[in-house]
């Protein structure tokens, strides 16, 4: 409401957030398989095992951050950071079983080593334990801020 209107008056145009979900791939190592445990019904002999459909599905794995979180701590940031005099915009967010990476793009002027000074400043003011900032992203001309999620995935 307000502050869209805020926005549209002093110009500041956003550009839809860019949400990537890691994908985790774990090789199969060798000696797991060297020592695989022997299986608990080897020597039953002629008894039967219950059918498989009598278990349960697993549940599926819950996204703990939704994607209008992320939209909103993202704005969060941006705002937070200019109410220090830090101009930055949140470019891309990243979440992870235990914290969300917000990839931001200082303006013109801003020098990495403000955003560094302000961590603490940013954390109280966002009421988070700490954040965690990466001063370069190889192979990416932005910074970025590691927040700790609400709730770890385990």
């Amino acid at each position: 409401g307000a502050e869209r209107q805020l926005e549209r008056d002093l110009g500041i145009e956003h550009v839809p957030l860019v949400i990537e979900t890691p994908v985790i791939e774990v090789p199969q190592s060798t000696r797991v398989a060297k020592e695989r445990q022997q299986t608990l019904f080897a020597d039953v002999g002629d008894a039967k095992l219950p059918q498989v459909d009598l278990l349960d599905a697993a549940p599926g794995r819950q996204e703990t951050v939704t994607p209008e979180s992320l939209e909103m701590t993202s704005r969060l940031i941006e705002k937070k950071l200019r109410d220090f005099g830090v101009e930055v915009h949140v470019v891309a967010a990243s979440p992870g079983p235990v914290i969300t990476r917000y990839e931001i793009e200082p303006a013109t002027g801003v020098k990495g080593s403000q955003v560094v000074n302000l961590a603490k400043d940013l954390a109280r003011s966002l009421s988070l334990v700490s954040i965690r900032v990466v001063e370069t992203i190889p192979g990416k001309n932005y910074m970025a801020l590691e927040l700790p999620n609400a709730r770890r995935q385990t």
